[in-house]
């Protein structure tokens, strides 16, 4: 027995399969925001109630169903830190298992700012940022809270270029 279908059948086939793939594999995605005008970074230590409690991390999460990953990652960084201006997303380091495909990406901000949401419930009802910290590159590379286990790999794959963007950044 044959079955015939159209290109436009085919393809929506496939586009249905990709996505229940994609759906097995968690997706996330989150920001390491960086003040245009110090070229600090901004870093997150999670709330005490969720998982990985109190670790230092960047501003991310799971995606959303039919969300990408950049449309990820500042959902998440806006919900968690409160933060309503202008940001420019570099993309960075994907980091890849079985379980999860995190992507990471630089969040150019003009400057540092206070997140209105430190201590405050978010939209899913729990306190998911704790503290926060802006840090030069030296202190974050020589960082002495506990880190989140992606934020390692994070530095060893994205170092060169994180070095890039605060060298080409002019400071006020």
């Amino acid at each position: 027995m044959k079955i015939i279908i159209t290109e436009q059948q085919y393809n929506a086939i496939i586009r249905y399969l990709n996505e229940q793939e994609e759906e097995e594999q968690k997706r996330a995605a989150g920001v390491y925001p960086i003040a245009k005008s110090t070229g600090r970074i901004l870093l997150q230590q999670r709330g005490k109630n969720i998982n990985n409690p109190l670790e230092w991390t960047n501003w991310g999460g799971k995606a959303d169903p039919g969300e990408s990953p950049k449309q990820n990652a500042v959902r998440e960084f806006r919900e968690e830190s409160g933060y309503k201006g202008d940001v420019e997303l570099v993309k960075s380091f994907v980091f890849e298992n079985p379980d999860v495909k995190f992507s990471n990406y630089f969040g150019i901000v003009p400057n540092e700012f206070t997140p209105p949401m430190v201590g405050k419930k978010t939209v899913d009802g729990v306190v998911e940022v704790e503290n926060y910290k802006w840090v030069s590159l030296n202190q974050f590379l020589n960082f002495k809270g506990k880190f989140h286990r992606g934020v390692s790999d994070f530095i060893k794959n994205a170092l060169p270029q994180l070095r890039d963007i605060i060298d080409g950044l002019e400071f006020e």
